[in-house]
């Protein structure tokens, strides 16, 4: 009794019952049930377990005197009847209106909104929609009843539910023997749930589907829901062929690693491996990986081996998904805020000017030879020579590579440890000794040295990485020397590859004994690549359009209360770790809504410095930003770009400067040809 007065309640004070109650004529009879009250105390009967309308009936008799009078089972049945379309298009409406409610207050909770945690990883931001059918079996034979493929009768609905909520979304009724990879349906339940997600035409979402989903058309149509504003990921189960069986049986030991858990602990016996590349299937999207799954088989396994199970002694599965990065890799997922205001809103002109890049939020960790990484190991083929600098210049003066690597080593232990006091007075004695000087008297000006690995991309993580044909890696190289080319800056090496053309791994990377500076010498770091919208320099935009922003930006300022207007964008949190005041937090084009901070890839290119200058190939293209290089993830000017999972860390000492590199004057992009990426490329520095 208790549970159904909370459940009416809470629909009342969400709104649900008043907007329900406006799709019908207010009837003045003693005799006429209100059809909001008849439709909720339905559901809150089926709640506590009602299976017909007589027992919805009864159930809800217990509750008079405290709930309006029930409505009889044949009243119920006569509201189901006559709901036409229009009038459930009008239901459904109302029901996303009282969820958007419901979940702006679930926000405002102390933990926040319900983000799913995956292999140990909060995913913030993400909205997760599980599609799957059941069978719902009959005693009798009902309308729209039929054999199931389990030999049953009954019906076999199929619905969508949010795997963050546990909330049903939609849900189509169909016959038992409704086919179970139906791409109309899954279509058309997918598109209802939608509906039902507060903001989904902005949100990032991730439908996860059993092998009923590894269809052409719905994966497509899933492809298609992506727009600059809304990201769609998916995971669907795969049907594993003779083919794929092929593909697993070229994996080398090495491309298995330790599957996770949901709570991120390692699952003893378990196995996990990309498939992409080796299985050739035509037809599927793309930008489609295939990850497949491996476990010793249990007992009831046995019976249902195929013969490459029996013989290699695990059991496989595999799964499709979008989705760039393979959790369970990395640390953290990171997600950048929405911006506090949808600029193509307020000057639709600017759509024109709107480009995708990929934000790689560099973090101190230990990636792998097959991971997107900075400075980490490379993929690198044993029998091929490491690039070198064969430039005559000093090679023999500077930092030892091993001093600045111990250097890091000792702030970082002392500043974890201290936060506030920092190096101990041993280790600032010991920070004393590492100096600069001739540490290489042998190493001659003409003598080549090893160029240091400064980062490798895969284009499977990296979704605006575009290179030559047939190549999925992208492997960055420079000379830590600031010594090259009329204005003294460092050498950039790029090589593409394909990944799958690496056998043997080179385990002895060799290294340049001496740098130049320390701020040359990226820190390892892992990636955690996410796909964002920006918009072009406003020195790049139309003067008309300049114009209008410089006076948009203006009114902002004569505005009294921009944080209420404009509420995503945090004063008091953003002032608080930046420990500056309210004028930090001032809103604008080049600072919020254009070109995030930090490494990327694709995107625009920032001119603050210099003003703009376009960038042309020796043969005559446009040349695009492919990789930018950036000394901070954030600065105080760009604290709305901090992403969500940093929040809390980003008042730490160096939190945002995790590689530890500063290129010219801190920003460093590499261009490269629009026609073609094999073109020299070239340096801009700002």
């Amino acid at each position: 009794m208790q549970l159904s007065v909370l459940l009416h309640a809470v629909a009342h004070r969400v709104g649900l019952t008043g907007a329900l109650g406006r799709l019908w004529p207010t009837v003045q009879s003693a005799s006429w049930r209100d059809r909001a009250h008849v439709l909720l105390g339905l559901a809150v009967a089926i709640v506590l377990g009602a299976t017909n309308l007589s027992e919805t009936e009864q159930l809800q008799a217990h509750h008079t005197g405290l709930l309006a009078k029930p409505a009889s089972d044949s009243t119920t049945r006569r509201t189901l009847a006559a709901l036409d379309e229009r009038t459930l298009k009008r239901i459904a409406k109302a029901r996303a209106r009282a969820r958007r409610h419901v979940w702006q207050l679930m926000h405002l909770r102390p933990d926040g909104f319900p983000w799913l945690t995956v292999a140990g990883k909060r995913l913030a931001g993400r909205v997760v929609i599980d599609i799957d059918a059941t069978i719902i079996t009959s005693a009798s034979n009902k309308a729209g009843t039929a054999v199931t493929f389990k030999k049953t009768w009954g019906f076999h609905p199929l619905a969508c539910w949010c795997a963050n909520t546990q909330e049903p979304l939609s849900m189509l009724l169909r016959p038992g023997n409704a086919g179970s990879n139906t791409v109309a349906d899954h279509i058309a339940v997918l598109t209802d749930a939608l509906r039902q997600i507060p903001g989904a035409s902005q949100a990032k979402i991730m439908v996860r589907i059993d092998g009923a989903g590894s269809t052409h058309d719905l994966l497509e149509h899933l492809e298609a829901l992506n727009t600059a504003r809304r990201t769609v990921r998916y995971l669907v189960g795969w049907t594993i062929t003779e083919g794929d069986h092929a593909a697993i049986a070229k994996l080398p030991v090495v491309a298995w690693e330790d599957s996770l858990s949901q709570d991120g602990t390692v699952q003893d016996g378990y196995g996990i491996a990309e498939l992409t590349g080796l299985n050739t299937r035509p037809g599927w999207p793309e930008g489609m990986r295939l990850l497949v799954r491996r476990v010793r088989p249990a007992g009831r396994h046995k019976k249902k081996l195929t013969a490459f199970e029996k013989k290699t002694g695990w059991k496989y599965s595999v799964i499709a998904t979008n989705s760039r990065q393979m959790w369970g890799r990395k640390d953290v997922t990171r997600t950048t805020p929405e911006r506090p205001v949808d600029i193509e809103e307020v000057f639709p002109e600017l759509g024109r000017y709107r480009r995708t890049s990929t934000r790689l939020h560099p973090r101190k960790g230990s990636p792998k030879p097959d991971e997107s990484s900075v400075a980490g190991p490379f993929l690198w083929p044993s029998a091929e020579p490491w690039p070198v600098c064969t430039a005559s210049h000093d090679k023999s003066t500077g930092h030892r590579l091993a001093d600045v690597r111990e250097e890091r080593r000792i702030l970082d232990a002392a500043w974890q440890r201290d936060p506030r006091g920092g190096p101990s007075e041993a280790e600032r004695e010991a920070l004393s000794a590492l100096q600069p000087g001739l540490h290489a008297p042998e190493i001659g000006n003409e003598e080549a040295i090893p160029l240091l690995a400064a980062a490798q991309l895969f284009t499977r993580d990296i979704p605006d990485l575009n290179g030559p044909e047939g190549c999925d890696l992208l492997q960055i190289f420079w000379c830590p020397f600031e010594v090259h080319g009329p204005d003294r800056t460092i050498d950039v090496v790029l090589k593409w590859r394909h990944s799958h053309d690496v056998a043997d791994i080179r385990s002895d990377v060799p290294e340049p004994v001496v740098v130049g500076r320390k701020e040359c010498v990226p820190v390892t770091c892992v990636l955690d690549p996410e796909q964002v919208v920006e918009h072009e320099y406003v020195g790049m935009l139309s003067q008309e359009l300049r114009e209008s922003i410089e006076v948009w930006e203006e009114e902002l300022l004569d505005t009294e209360d921009d944080s209420e207007d404009f509420g995503s964008y945090d004063n008091e949190e953003y002032e608080a770790a930046s420990g500056d005041g309210p004028e930090q937090s001032e809103l604008t084009y080049q600072h919020d809504l254009s070109i995030p901070p930090g490494w990327k890839v694709g995107g625009f290119a920032s001119w603050h410095l210099t003003g703009p200058a376009p960038v042309t190939c020796s043969c005559g293209a446009a040349m695009l930003p492919l990789l930018t290089v950036h000394d901070r993830e954030w600065d105080n000017g760009t604290l709305s770009w901090v992403p969500l999972e940093d929040r809390d860390s980003m008042h730490i000492m160096g939190a945002n400067v995790p590689t530890g590199v500063y290129l010219g004057r801190g920003l460093m992009r590499v261009f490269t040809c629009h026609e073609d990426p094999t073109h020299p490329h070239r340096l801009s520095f700002q």
